[in-house]
């Protein structure tokens, strides 16, 4: 968020507005109507002063949150999707890929820790049904083994 001097008080109120409703829809003509402003003025004003329009802005900060929670947390990434104010686990998953160039899914093998013990493992959830192995800290190729065969993506 830019700092609250560089932007009017109506756009500060609407970036307000946005980071404590990432949970649940957010329409440009709610935010309009909290401030007091129609809502294609809202879209032009906040597009000059924000370099970015409005939507794309609640997308990026949507993605952000989703990539910090795929890393720190444990929660499937349905969940994760739903936390961060997507309709659908399908809906996520395409953004995110659009956005970020992989699925979350991989996003969050290749970001794990490797367990220290093994530098050619990562940790896994207990959860997980694959484990991802040649970890080297360099983009290693990934290796996915399932139950009783192997495969290379």
């Amino acid at each position: 968020m830019p700092r609250r001097g560089s932007v009017s008080p109506r756009i500060w109120h609407v970036l307000t507005y946005i980071a404590q409703s990432l949970a649940r829809p957010i329409t440009l003509r709610e935010a309009a109507s909290i401030v007091g402003l129609h809502p294609d003025y809202l879209s032009r004003r906040f597009k000059q002063e924000m370099g970015i329009g409005f939507h794309d802005h609640v997308l990026a900060l949507r993605l952000d949150r989703a990539t910090t929670l795929l890393v720190s947390s444990t929660r499937s990434i349905k969940e994760i999707g739903y936390e961060v104010g997507f309709r659908s686990p399908e809906v996520f998953s395409k953004a995110f890929k659009r956005h970020r160039g992989d699925s979350p899914r991989l996003f969050r093998l290749q970001s794990l820790p490797c367990s220290g013990d093994n530098p050619n493992e990562f940790l896994t959830p207990p959860s997980s049904a694959l484990t991802v192995s040649n970890c080297d800290g360099g983009g290693a190729e990934l290796l996915f083994r399932r139950a009783d065969r192997s495969e290379t993506p």
